[in-house]
Parts: structure tokens; sequence; C-alpha cells
């Protein structure tokens, strides 16, 4: 058997972060780039050592030292058996021992990415994360799983066109409170208001003055021709006091987050911060109902105002006014009205009418012929009483015995039935004349003792009251230290992808983090190197672009 002579090279190295269990490694463009990094950490050199063998990718090999504490400082090692092949293999140090006063054993681990790290090809496989290419907010929206804690409000803007409020009236009265009576058809009774055809019409009242003028003169027996009474937000009730057509609409923009540059101070270095469920946008209505928006869904208006949200509002303005807000390019939708917020219960008046007044305006003509017949059956009455009476005294004078005008309880019958039948019934009818004009008085007093009433159903919210009447768009966002904790989280493990791709490990200028399910390497190598490889990937590795930097995360790492 030939004698072989020792002819292998062993280097120890110190200062070098890399460990078995594969956490991080280095990315090198080539074999020359890495054997120059490795060799700069350089502790010691042994050359014409033995073969270099190594056993399941682990081994032992004995060098002649004497400097213990200098032999203590390995960390990594490369070597290479000069007479078997030229290639460098690189190793993890595990232990290093005494022998004796010369001789320290060192064992070591192949380090089996950088021994074959440009001898094996990625192919397409299941890629759980990996640091994105690009990394603007909305590039990168799969969900986390992770927890935020808290929300809180990081920055808001109203849509306060629903906060200043007027007075309203439905009526069949024109805007001064009085009766409108067309002529000759020249006047229409009726109008069409948020696309409501409605027999009457609808009026605003900028002031308190025309306000009561109207109601003043309602009082007048027409009060019947009121409809409601309630208000409306100003900015949607028009520019004429009567109130006609379609609502105008209100536009409201606010910035996304990545725009205002902060989450309630902190300035995230990853922009999924930006979005769901990181931060959103709420919108409410400040009782208690809210809808939440993705930041991200907001596209703008063909491919202009890409950083701002938009947002419509409009109201009708017939009784019971309801506003209604709803976003603009969101979605996928042009204007969204099926992820919008409804604004009703505005605060409802009331007035008070004299029925008094109205009873005496409604019923003139009816108590004028009332009283008028009344009174005619009245004086009818003791003029045919009288008559009677007189016809029995001249009865009494032509002949005919009679004490119609003793009073000594003489026989009154030979006045005659007909004269007696006379008597009774116009005294009946002089009677009954009186009853009816003392009814007529009666009616008035009652109608006047009630003559105030309150119309109406008066309501008002707590937020009118507050003037708060108004719509919310609020940021929401973690808490800044869970805000931190999950920067820091995507820093270092970058996003989930799950996608099926060839791994990316060039995406970010510093460092990239790579974890597979089932990965899949090309590689000329035994299976179980093969293997191994894979099962580094699927455990979550990190690829350094600098040996010096392994580990500090304090680098700028956005994409180039």
């Amino acid at each position: 058997m030939a004698y072989v002579v020792p002819n292998s090279t062993v280097v120890l190295l110190k200062n070098i972060s890399l460990t078995p269990t594969y956490e991080n490694t280095v990315d090198y463009d080539n074999a020359t780039a890495q054997y120059n990094d490795m060799y700069a950490h350089k502790l010691g050199q042994w050359d014409r050592c033995t073969y270099v063998g190594k056993n399941k990718q682990q081994g032992t090999i004995r060098l002649e030292s004497t400097q213990g504490l200098l032999m203590q400082q390995a960390t990594y090692m490369m070597f290479k058996n000069t007479s078997y092949e030229d290639k460098w293999f690189y190793a993890f140090v595990t232990d290093v021992t005494w022998v004796n006063n010369v001789t320290w054993e060192v064992s070591f681990i192949l380090d089996v990415i950088q021994t074959y790290y440009f001898d094996f090809t990625y192919s397409r496989c299941f890629i759980e994360r990996q640091h994105s290419v690009t990394d603007a907010a909305g590039d990168n929206i799969i969900d986390e799983g992770l927890e935020t804690g808290v929300y809180e409000v990081n920055y808001w803007q109203d849509i306060e066109e629903f906060k200043e409020l007027v007075p309203a009236v439905a009526t069949t009265l024109d805007h001064e409170g009085n009766t409108i009576e067309p002529s000759a058809g020249d006047i229409d009774i009726v109008s069409k208001v948020d696309g409501i055809t409605i027999g009457g019409f609808v009026y605003k009242f900028d002031n308190l003055s025309d306000w009561n003028k109207f109601f003043t003169n309602a009082q007048d027996g027409k009060t019947d021709g009121i409809i409601d009474t309630y208000t409306i937000p100003k900015a949607f009730s028009g520019d004429s006091i009567k109130v006609i057509g379609n609502s105008t609409t209100a536009t409201t923009q606010i910035n996304k987050p990545e725009v205002v540059g902060n989450l309630r101070g902190y300035v995230p270095r990853n922009k999924k911060l930006y979005t769901y469920p990181f931060t959103y946008l709420r919108l409410t209505n400040m009782s208690g109902n809210s809808i939440d928006y993705r930041f991200e869904l907001f596209k703008g208006d063909n491919q202009t105002h890409l950083d701002k949200c938009t947002f419509q509002s409009s109201c009708t303005r017939l009784p019971n006014p309801q506003g209604y807000v709803y976003p603009q390019f969101y979605d996928g939708v042009n204007l969204n009205y099926d992820e919008g917020i409804s604004v009703t219960d505005f605060p409802k008046g009331c007035y008070v009418t004299d029925t008094y007044k109205a009873w005496l305006a409604q019923t003139a003509n009816s108590r004028t012929l009332q009283m008028l017949g009344a009174s005619g059956s009245a004086i009818a009455g003791f003029a045919g009483t009288l008559g009677g009476a007189y016809a029995g005294v001249s009865n009494a004078f032509s002949g005919a015995q009679s004490t119609f005008i003793s009073t000594s309880g003489a026989d009154y019958s030979s006045l005659g039935n007909s004269s007696m039948g006379g008597l009774q019934n116009n005294s009946t009818l002089g009677i009954g004349g009186l009853s009816a004009i003392a009814g007529l008085l009666a009616q008035k007093e009652d109608h006047k003792v009630r003559g105030q009433r309150a119309v109406g159903n008066l309501s008002v919210t707590w937020n009118s009251s507050r003037d708060l009447n108004t719509i919310r768009l609020e940021c929401m966002c973690p808490q800044v230290q869970y805000s931190k904790i999950i920067d820091d989280y995507f820093d270092k493990y970058g996003y989930k992808q799950n996608i099926i791709a060839v791994p990316n490990i060039k995406a970010r200028p510093n460092w990239n983090y790579v974890k597979t399910v089932g990965c899949d390497v090309k590689a000329s190598l035994p299976s179980s190197l093969v293997s191994q490889i894979n099962a580094v990937h699927d455990n979550g590795i990190t690829f350094w672009k600098n040996l010096d930097s392994i580990g500090n995360y304090s680098l700028d790492n956005r994409p180039v």
C-alpha cells in the first residue's frame, strides 16, 4: 500500500457566528469570495496535516499547539485534503479539548450549506415565509396571525356635513304659511324631492324669523296643512327656501397611514404594518354603529389619489331624513354603496297650534248659518205666541163667552183648539231657538278653553345636543409596544408568503430569511446530504450578505 504524504491544510477561525442549528448562514456570490471572507477570520493554520476524515459529517482532528487560550477561541474551521481533492470544507467547531502539553483535539460538524453552497440549486417549492422583493403598503397582505393587542386611534377626520342643521317643514301651504289657491292651473301643488313626487312642498328655513312667520300665519285655521316639521343638514338642503330635486353629494378624503408616516408616533420599518389587520380605517356615526375598511383596498381614481381614502356623503330631505356615507374607489367598486353607513335620528321639532282660532276659522260659515237659523226660530216662535194670544182676545170681544184674560180660573176652551194649539207650538219653537243659540255659545267657550295644543313628536339625540351630529373617520392601529414587537418580527423573519415558487435569497440588501415546506434542491450529492440541506430550509434559515453582520438587525434592510 502506497504511503500518502500528509498534505492536508486546517485553518481554525474565530469570531464567526455560524452554528450547527443553521439559524444563519452567508450568501456568497462565488467560492473565491467565500474563501477570502472566511480566511480573514483566521485564528491559526496547520499545514501538512494527516487526512481530515469525517464520519456522518462529523469528526475530530488533533493539532499541535501550546497556546491553549488561543485554541479555545476557535468557533469555526475550514480544511482541504489537497492530496485527494482541491475543495475547501467548512465546519462548525463544537469542542476543543486538551490532550497533552503540545496537542489539542478539535471536534467538528460539517457545515453542509457552506461546504456545498455552489453545488446545489433551488427548484419550486412551497414557501411559507421569506423577505419580499417589494414592501410598499399593500404589496404583502397575507394574514400573519399575530397578536395585535388593543387598538388605538392614530388620527381621525370628521365628515361635518351632517353637523349644522336647519329646520324644515313638509306642508301643503306656501313658505309663509298661507293657503295655496291654484288659479287656472298655473300654480303647482306637487313637487319632486329626492326622486319622490309628493302632494305638497318641503321648505327649509335658514333663520328662525322665517320659520316663526310660517307657523304664525298657519295658526289661522291652516295647521292641518302641515305634514311634519323636522331638521335636515344645511349642507344638503340646497340654495333656495323650497327644497326640490336630488340632494347634493359631498366628498371627504383622509390620508393613508403611510402618508402620515407613523403609528401613534412610532415609525415602522416594515410597511405591512400600514395594512390590515395591523392598521385599518373605521367609519363611525358616533352612536355605536361602525364599519371597518382596509386601507390597501382604496385604489384611487385612475391611479390618482392613491395615497388617500375617498368617501361620498348625501342626505334625503323628506320627513325622517336619512344620511348615507359610502367609500369611493374601494374594493374594485367606483361607488361602493354596499359598504356604507346610515345617519338617522336627526332632531324633530313640534309646534303649538291654536285649535280655537282654527275652529273659528274652519266653522265660520256653518256657525253663521246655524246662528241665523236659531235666531229665526226664536223670533218666529215668539211672534206666533203673541199672534195666537191676540186672536183669542179678538174672539172674546166679538161676542163669544171667554175669560181668556181673566185670572179667576175661568174656562179657556172658548179660545178654540186651533188657538190653544198655536199658542203651545209657537212657544216651544221660541224656546228651542234660544236653546240652539245657547248651544253654539257653549261650543265656542269649550273650544276656547281647549285652544292651545302641541302637535308633532319632539325628539333630540345626545349627539345633536352636544353638536356632535357627525361622522368620523378613524385610523386604528396597535399600541406602540405591539407595533414594535411586530416590526422586529418582520425584520427578522420577513412576511408570510404561502406560495409555490423558487426561494429568493437575494431580495434584500443585508439579510434574507427563507422557510419552506418540502424544499427540493437539485444537487449531485449523496441523498443524505440533499435531505439535510432540504431540512435546513424547511426549518428556516437566514442568509446574510456579510459574515461580520450576522445578527445585526439594526442594518437598513429595505428593498433596493
